[in-house]
């Protein structure tokens, strides 16, 4: 998704050479957004908890495997703009209100499904949660938008009645996932597995 984690691994290196003592590990993330901001809030807690260096960093690598980000955009043009869809395909998108719901697989968006309408499309990623993290019912659940608050609380309220889950984060996407997504995209972070104990 980035070049941040080859750019931090030269980095280090060279922090390395300089201060050879400096205690320093470097974990890829595979993703961002909240569902990065959830290992790190849980990796937090366990410092704070006492746990060590060593149990901390095991559980960001384990944990990151097991983030899932679902998400979908408003309208196609975006995508158009970053060279991830052809002009047609953005026009004939955004006549018929595809919306396209998308994960993070190996560190790289896929597309999942094509639906039309916002509605199914918040639709399919309830269904991408209930096949994904149906045996995780004790997390946070992060709910990212693009200056489209009132999806994001729709969002959170259909998660509640059909899972069950009281825990939530909801947070702007960043301006770096903004200008890929475009205004009026949301996405949901959850983990299909948890590691570590706070």
């Amino acid at each position: 998704m980035s070049g941040t984690y080859q750019t931090s691994l030269l980095v280090a290196n060279e922090v390395k050479q300089l201060y050879p003592a400096f205690d320093l590990d470097i974990i890829d993330s595979q993703g961002g957004s909240l569902a990065t901001g959830l290992v790190v809030l849980k990796a937090a807690q366990m410092a704070q908890a006492g746990k060590d260096k060593a149990e901390i960093a095991q559980f960001v690598k384990d944990q990151t495997a097991h983030m899932e980000h679902v998400f979908t955009v408003d309208n196609l043009d975006a995508l158009y703009r970053g060279g991830r869809l052809s002009r047609t395909g953005r026009l004939v998108g955004n006549i018929l209100n595809i919306k396209p719901v998308l994960h993070v697989e190996n560190g790289r968006i896929a597309l999942l499904h094509l639906v039309r309408g916002k509605k199914r499309a918040l639709e399919k990623i309830l269904a991408v949660m209930e096949e994904r993290c149906a045996k995780v019912k004790s997390q946070i659940i992060g709910i990212a938008h693009a200056c489209d608050l009132e999806v994001a609380l729709q969002l959170k309220a259909m998660i509640e009645e059909r899972f069950g889950f009281d825990r939530f984060i909801i947070d702007l996407i960043s301006g770096v996932l903004g200008v890929h997504l475009g205004i009026g995209g949301v996405g949901v972070f959850f983990a299909t597995k948890t590691f570590g104990e706070a």
